[in-house]
């Protein structure tokens, strides 16, 4: 390993580029279980609990994530990355049977246990994209993080039109026909776990310590906290407005009449968008900047989310192709934010501030799936969507903040 965390010959290089690969293999089984807490989960929930409890599901699976994330973070200082990670996926594969077991019952503690630990496959899947990162050179970073941000798009936009097919799974089984997308998660998350290759370690972490940092005005000390603030608010208003949003979203067309085949080609048409432009948003990133990317990413989020309420109004079409433009900006925040939060980071605690970032990105997404309730019945979705907007341009103000200040 460099000092900087990549490849530092050419043998080396050649063997990184073997276990790139057999990251990406996993990755892409692992991809085939992540729709289904977003997908499944609601619908679940509705038919178990009744209306109210449809957000619950999905706020306990990012709650799960969020914990998982710390989890992972402390495994892969003591025990490697691919021992954390495949305890996490072997977490979420026995959550895919609680929740297919559960959904047959009148109990909602069951169901959302085992949402939270489903959550635990979407904390391993995103925090893969920092192991690629550790297996090349400091300039390629953002392409290599957006690859494996692409690789979720195999089964991320296959799995959710598998609700109908994957019915017939859940009926030889003798359970409730929507949970077979879990039944297929559960066999994706298997292979996963078993793909994963061995990845570099991680040094031991100095959240309290200094590093330098450039400045306006030359070289300062930082906390390793200063330094990922900027990062961190665009990351997490990424997931605010996007979980929140499909935490209604989705059940809301359902109960209008939507069937599963459609609902699903709009969860595929969202899921493409977050996922297919990641490879040009890290090639850009590597190019013009992180930080700038993830500004723009930032202030457009906020903008769809202030003209969500006229979507949510809107036709079907409209919708989905609101559901397109707002997955769009969450891979712009989510890929150039990982490349700055690295950018910011010192080599020795990245894998402690990857942790951090993508638990305060499953925090963000609680919150929002919390709130979704009461602000759908205290005013509908335009009180939804001006709160959600609110939230996401305070993030983006105090992101950009950051950045000038960094010069």
């Amino acid at each position: 390993m460099s000092s900087d965390g990549g490849p530092r010959d050419e043998q080396q290089r050649e063997s990184f580029a073997v276990r790139r690969r057999r990251l990406l293999v996993a990755q892409v089984f692992a991809s085939f279980a992540l729709p289904a807490g977003a997908t499944g989960a609601g619908i679940i929930a509705a038919e178990v609990g009744g209306p109210t409890w449809t957000a619950a599901p999905l706020a306990a699976l990012v709650a799960g994530s969020g914990a998982a994330s710390v989890g992972i973070t402390v495994l892969t200082t003591r025990r490697g990355r691919r021992m954390a990670l495949r305890s996490a996926y072997a977490a979420s594969t026995i959550g895919s049977v609680v929740i297919v077991v559960s959904a047959g019952t009148s109990h909602m503690a069951p169901l959302l246990l085992g949402c939270a630990m489903f959550g635990s496959a979407n904390a391993a899947a995103m925090l893969s994209r920092y192991a690629s990162a550790d297996l090349v050179e400091a300039r390629d970073r953002g392409r290599a993080m957006s690859t494996m941000m692409l690789a979720l798009t195999v089964g991320a936009v296959v799995a959710p039109n598998l609700l109908g097919p994957a019915s017939v799974l859940a009926r030889l089984a003798g359970a409730p026909p929507v949970t077979g997308i879990f039944i297929v998660a559960a066999a994706a998350l298997l292979a996963a776990l078993v793909c994963l290759p061995p990845v570099p370690g991680a040094p031991k972490a100095d959240p309290l310590g200094h590093q330098l940092v450039r400045g306006r005005d030359g070289h300062r000390a930082r906390t390793m906290w200063g330094c990922a603030a900027g990062p961190a608010a665009v990351l997490a208003s990424a997931n605010l407005v996007m979980v929140t949003v499909m935490a209604v979203v989705p059940p809301a067309l359902h109960a209008h009449g939507a069937s599963l085949h459609h609902l699903g080609l709009i969860v595929s048409a969202h899921v493409l968008a977050m996922f297919a432009p990641s490879v040009l948003v890290g090639r850009i990133a590597d190019r013009v900047g992180a930080r700038r990317v993830a500004l723009v990413g930032t202030w457009f989020t906020a903008s769809l989310a202030a003209g969500g309420a006229a979507a949510a109004a809107s036709s079907p079409s409209t919708q989905a192709f609101f559901m397109v433009l707002l997955g769009s900006a969450w891979c712009v925040q989510v890929v150039a934010g990982s490349a700055w939060l690295l950018e910011e980071t010192a080599q020795a605690n990245r894998s402690f501030v990857e942790g951090i970032g993508e638990a305060w990105m499953a925090v963000a997404a609680v919150v929002g799936t919390l709130l979704a309730g009461p602000l759908l019945a205290a005013g509908g979705s335009l009180v939804l969507h001006a709160g959600l907007a609110a939230l996401a341009a305070l993030a983006a103000c105090g992101a950009t903040k950051h950045g000038s200040s960094r010069g």
